[in-house]
């Protein structure tokens, strides 16, 4: 059985500081994201040839890709229960 061993002295200030001001990314510059077509023959050569991802599963998985495209997304909750009544408080 595999235990970490906590050092002696514990950093404790270190830790506490880094819960309590995480480094976080800037992201003011982050692009918008836009969905586009996928590109079919980057993912294959990066999950067979890289990643040895089967052949087979990997052109499935991007036939049904294809197949997704146009496609509305999810649904809102209020199509599954019906819409939201408010119960007045007495």
């Amino acid at each position: 059985q595999l235990q970490e061993m906590i050092p002696d002295p514990f950093p404790f200030e270190e830790a506490r500081r880094m819960f309590r001001e995480p480094e976080v990314a800037d992201t003011s510059a982050t692009p918008a994201f836009k969905w586009s077509d996928p590109d079919v023959e980057g993912l294959k050569s990066y999950l067979i040839d890289e990643k040895q991802f089967g052949e087979e599963r990997v052109l499935k998985a991007i036939e049904r890709l294809k197949k997704c495209k146009g496609k509305s997304g999810q649904n809102r909750m209020e199509d599954f229960f019906g819409k939201a009544t408010i119960i007045p408080n007495k």
